[in-house]
């Protein structure tokens, strides 16, 4: 049989796939060095000018550079990608960490790739390669250089965050039968059959619900789970409102695979892809997709994966060969504790009336996770400011304190606290000072306790005074 008939591009909301001549959705510059770019006004910076509109070749100038201001003012539905839940009413948002999904950081780069291919569309992204987290609040300036790859291709570099290389051609490419996700597996009623899949455990709305994923509204699209198994797990997504979401939702899959399969290290966060490649234009909010997970390699530091995308008539939309996700260090507590920070604590009761932190990060990227919900801004910039070692005890000693009195707390009928809301300063000698308690329905109102502390880079013990 021939290919599904190809699909010419029309305006899509909601995903990376562009309709061309669209130039990315980029509008017209109001002047010579300013436009706007969506995520807040961007100034170019570099030689040259866009190529002219069905020019068909690539950038002809020398690198661009184009400075894109990013916040939550610019991206509001950024709030639902928060990595942290924070304590009621807290008014410092840097401590929620709202970060930009790689999968719209891919966004970012084809919009303003396309702005320099204008009368092309993109039809993948490769060589995609996350280097931080690109966090917006406080906002943020970005340098996004633009060069040319090839003649349809463009890398784009946002320097310092992400790397990768989006592809154009003249219109899509066919919808291919099987992909390199699913050639090999029989079909099932459901979709392709994984080798032993069994039925999940839980559903999308679990996974929200019960705080498995971290994703608000705009990012919530796991539909239903049809099965899992060691090699992958499948799924049906509804696009959600946000930016990217529909790809994010992909990698959520991927990452709900790793806390059920892996038996250590199973959080698992974006870190690159090798190929990325789109057969139509993005799905819209709402539209429901199949998506199949391949597992094709576990390391002890990574899993890499290959990705199917489906629309419901069985045409192929998107298709990711070698999504690589980072391991970063789980296990029963610290994975209590994320999904519950007012009601779980990293230190553990001795069972002699003082709590015991060990060090159970097994390097400083994981270790960097815990530390908002210990530390505010004000701290964190004190915990920069250290060298690696003193930064281990000053965490481990900080977590024990702030555990101890949320423990101290919850022994006199307290409801939930947080740990990033228990003040500590510290007297002339360095010893810890508590401050004052939450003020919040549920905690009572007792002064203070006095805490006794000691430390090393790979221990933290605290006590509270029986006295209080």
């Amino acid at each position: 049989p021939g290919s599904p008939p190809r699909r010419r591009a029309v305006p899509a909301a909601g995903g990376v796939g562009i309709p061309p001549g669209s130039a990315g959705g980029v509008p017209a510059p109001r002047d010579a060095g300013v436009r706007d770019c969506g995520g807040g006004v961007a100034s170019v910076v570099g030689e040259g000018a866009p190529p002219a509109a069905g020019s068909g070749g690539a950038l002809a100038s020398e690198p661009r550079t184009v400075r894109r201001r990013l916040s939550l003012a610019s991206m509001p539905h950024i709030i639902d990608h928060c990595f942290y839940r924070q304590p009621p009413g807290w008014s410092d948002l840097s401590d929620t960490f709202p970060v930009v999904p790689m999968t719209e950081v891919l966004e970012l780069m084809v919009e303003q790739a396309a702005a320099m291919m204008p009368g092309r569309v993109p039809i993948g992204i490769r060589d995609v390669r996350a280097l931080r987290w690109l966090a917006i609040e406080p906002a943020v300036e970005v340098s996004v250089i633009l060069a040319s790859a090839e003649p349809d291709a463009v890398r784009v570099t946002m320097e310092g965050y992400a790397r990768g290389t989006v592809v154009f051609a003249d219109d899509y490419p066919p919808s291919p039968w099987t992909t390199a996700a699913t050639a090999d597996l029989p079909a099932g009623p459901t979709g392709p059959v994984l080798p032993g899949e069994r039925p999940s455990r839980h559903q999308g709305k679990d996974l929200y619900a019960g705080r498995f994923l971290f994703h608000g509204p705009g990012y919530q699209g796991i539909h239903h789970i049809e099965a899992i198994a060691s090699t992958g797990i499948r799924g049906r997504l509804r696009v959600p409102s946000a930016s990217g979401a529909l790809l994010d939702n992909a990698g959520q899959l991927f990452g709900y695979w790793g806390m059920e399969t892996l038996p250590g290290d199973s959080l698992l966060l974006p870190q690159s892809l090798a190929d990325l490649s789109f057969h139509g234009p993005a799905p819209v909010a709402g539209d429901l997709v199949d998506c199949v997970v391949r597992i094709r390699q576990v390391t002890e530091r990574t899993v890499t994966a290959d990705m199917e995308l489906r629309r419901l008539d069985g045409s192929v939309w998107a298709v990711v060969s070698a999504w690589t996700d980072r391991r970063f260090a789980n296990d029963d507590v610290l994975w209590a504790m994320v999904r519950a920070p007012e009601l779980h604590t990293v230190a553990q009761p001795s069972g002699e009336g003082w709590v015991v932190v060990l060090d159970r990060w097994t390097d400083s990227a994981s270790r960097e996770l815990i530390v908002r919900h210990y530390a505010d801004a004000a701290d964190r910039a004190r915990l920069a400011g250290l060298n690696p070692r003193a930064a281990r005890g000053w965490l481990l000693g900080r977590i024990a304190v702030q555990d101890a009195v949320r423990r101290w707390l919850w022994a006199r009928g307290a409801g939930p606290v947080w740990g990033i809301e228990v003040r500590i300063a510290h007297d002339a000698h360095g010893a810890p000072l508590v401050g004052a308690l939450p003020a919040r329905p549920g905690i009572p109102a007792d002064d203070p306790p006095r805490v006794s502390l000691a430390h090393k880079p790979e221990l933290a013990v605290a006590l509270v005074s029986a006295d209080g």
